[in-house]
């Protein structure tokens, strides 16, 4: 059993977990302790059946990542320092943000102008067909104008 209470129950008897007896390690949140618990997750040979249980307990509830802090399976959890940590939490923003844009959008009514206050009307409406985002024709032949102009000052 590791200090995270995972048994290692499909593995033969021969084989141990490398965090047995170092709870002290695993439970660290000091960056060089981590790192050195992380890697030897990364040489342990139950890391895949260990990894499974983790990914089983954190997956069954929220509150249960909240109560995680330590290194488990080669991730620690509760360090501040920890990229993947710092990954996942830009992820959760990214994703808050990308659905607050959304709802955004669909509560509110279309623009009838483009920023520069020409219409979007038929005759200057350009919808792109990879994006389906509409733009302003008159804006747009205007930027490919400058483009060719710095291109050929160039």
């Amino acid at each position: 059993m590791n200090p995270h209470g995972i048994t290692h129950e499909a593995a033969p008897t021969v084989l141990k977990p490398l965090c047995a007896n170092r709870i002290a390690m695993f439970d660290s949140l000091d960056p060089n302790v981590s790192a050195f618990a992380r890697s030897l997750c990364d040489a342990c040979p139950l890391l895949t059946g260990c990894r499974e249980e983790r990914d089983d307990w954190l997956g069954a509830s929220t509150t249960n990542r909240a109560q995680v802090t330590g290194t488990w399976a080669g991730r620690t959890y509760g360090d501040a320092t920890s990229e993947e940590q710092k990954r996942d939490r830009r992820r959760r923003a990214a994703a808050k943000a990308s659905a607050t844009r959304a709802e955004k959008a669909a509560t509110e009514p279309p623009r009838t102008h483009c920023i520069e206050g020409h219409p979007f009307d038929e005759d200057n409406t350009y919808i792109n067909p990879t994006t389906g985002r509409r733009q302003c024709k008159t804006c747009r032949r205007k930027s490919s104008a400058r483009h060719r102009a710095r291109k050929s000052a160039a």
